[in-house]
């Protein structure tokens, strides 16, 4: 059940979310579920997960709730999750005000070509930030830990939909939606401890030499390391230009990552998946070269490099469809 009429205003300084899940009392949002669904809402069960498993619990815990929703003659159960944050760092902080701008402002237009959640509700105190959304996992119940090229080609749909709908979007007097960081990406050195991570670079590779090794990658790959670690700043400099119209910037999604995506396969008896994504923390203005070297590295292990070329053509026979749709 989606909401009828429901706008969200800002931030409540005394919100009803963070209050039932400190106390553990899922019952304490009946009332302003009731409103904001426009259904009569039965006993909610309210359960807190300990984060994905192939991140050892690391990942941002969530809240399920789940209960039966009535409007009129018709019932159906209902499921959503709450995501509630205590950013420790202002760079945390303005990530996740970050992304509830981005449900506000952005996911109204893009929403009618991409599976995202919806933003039900949001508190934001003291005691940190929350959404409530509704739960993906229910119709896109595969969360795996890496992908392989059905599931890649699935993302890749979803991201060439994505960036078509906001590509150039500042171009002849237009713009990005408001509100939104003035670029993506949660790998660029405004993260400040990415910085300190450029000194790294070259052993990174290093430990990769086996994988480049089995890839007839390595004799390329051994100096990049200082070579990239040199011409870091200025790239990143390049890449966060953010006055002026440049050609293929787009609205980023900024960690686009397996861990980000939920998918489904569809009933057509082929390997075809279809994707969902999460988490909008770091979207903004960017290249879309960024998202796509983001999606296929690290988070999917080389395991499709020797299919790397065949990906980024299909993202962008995708990417060029969307466009001309437009």
């Amino acid at each position: 059940l989606k909401p009828l009429g429901f706008h969200l205003a800002a931030c409540m300084a005394e919100g009803p979310l963070i209050a039932a899940l400190s106390a553990k009392d899922g019952e304490s949002l009946r009332p302003v579920l009731s409103e904001v669904l426009k259904a009569e809402v039965g006993p909610i069960h309210l359960v807190q997960t300990a984060g994905e498993r192939f991140t050892g619990g690391k990942s941002t815990p969530i809240w399920k709730l789940s209960f039966s929703a009535r409007r009129g003659q018709r019932e159906r159960e209902t499921h959503l999750v709450a995501k509630w944050v205590q950013p420790s760092t202002d760079f945390r902080r303005k990530a996740y005000a970050n992304e509830r701008q981005f449900y506000l402002n952005a996911a109204p237009l893009v929403r009618k070509g991409c599976r995202l959640p919806h933003l039900l509700l949001s508190d934001c105190q003291e005691a940190g930030f929350c959404f409530l959304l509704d739960d993906l996992s229910v119709d896109f119940p595969l969360h795996p830990e890496t992908l392989e090229v059905p599931e890649g080609r699935a993302a890749l749909r979803w991201l060439a939909a994505f960036h078509a709908r906001f590509w150039e979007a500042d171009a002849a007097g237009s713009s990005f939606p408001a509100g939104l960081a003035p670029s993506g990406d949660y790998w660029g050195l405004s993260k400040g401890e990415n910085e300190d991570r450029l000194a790294g670079v070259a052993g990174c590779l290093s430990a990769s030499s086996k994988a480049l090794k089995a890839h007839g990658a390595w004799e390329t790959a051994r100096s990049l390391g200082p070579r990239l670690a040199a011409a870091a700043r200025p790239l990143d400099a390049a890449l966060r230009r953010s006055r002026g119209f440049v050609r293929h910037r787009t609205l980023l999604h900024g960690d686009y990552k397996t861990a980000n995506m939920f998918l489904r396969q569809l009933p057509t008896g082929a390997e075809e998946f279809e994707a969902a994504v999460v988490d909008f923390e770091f979207a903004g203005p960017g290249l879309a070269a960024v998202d796509l070297a983001n999606f296929l590295f690290p988070d999917l292990r080389m395991n499709l490099l020797d299919v790397e070329e065949a990906l980024l053509g299909f993202y962008h026979a995708e990417l060029v469809e969307r466009l001309e749709e437009a």
